[in-house]
């Protein structure tokens, strides 16, 4: 299997309802089934059901998925806007290395630095 390919054997797909994902889904597949429902790739958009799938993501680890959920919370999507809870999961996943994240948080304590000294 290539490395890009992502398995999915692990997730049933019911004829009704959202994917029963079980116990044996990866943080990567997890992380994955997040994405696809809040960009709507191939699934209709469901905000709430994306972010659902992120925090499962996130409680395995997957540093994508609290990057992913900061941003969820930072512009309200699928959840309600919590600035507290967007910057905990900026500095987590800044802090195991994943750039973006590292990028919000600089700008913002920049913008909050000319801000407190123009």
């Amino acid at each position: 299997m290539a490395a890009s390919s992502l398995q999915l054997s692990a997730i049933k797909f019911p004829t009704q309802g959202r994917p029963d994902v079980g116990n044996r889904a990866t943080a990567e597949e997890m992380y994955q089934l997040g994405l696809f429902h809040l960009a709507g790739d191939a699934l209709p958009a469901t905000l709430t059901l994306g972010v659902a799938y992120l925090k499962r993501a996130a409680g395995m680890g997957h540093v994508g998925a609290h990057f992913e959920l900061g941003q969820a919370y930072r512009f309200g999507r699928g959840v309600d806007e919590d600035m507290d809870t967007a910057w905990a999961c900026y500095l987590f996943a800044a802090t195991h290395g994943h750039a973006g994240a590292a990028m919000v948080l600089a700008h913002a304590f920049y913008s909050l630095a000319r801000e407190c000294h123009p």
